[in-house]
């Protein structure tokens, strides 16, 4: 039971990790768009 718990929170960290990574990368990409334009 243990063993299930910790693995399902490695999964949920790694998950948050990536969302929040995702998430900067499309910030960057957007602001790279805007800064080209002008």
């Amino acid at each position: 039971m243990e063993v299930i718990c910790s693995g399902s929170m490695k999964v949920l960290q790694t998950f948050l990790i990536s969302e929040l990574y995702t998430t900067q990368v499309m910030q960057v990409l957007t602001f790279l768009m805007h800064y080209r334009r002008s």
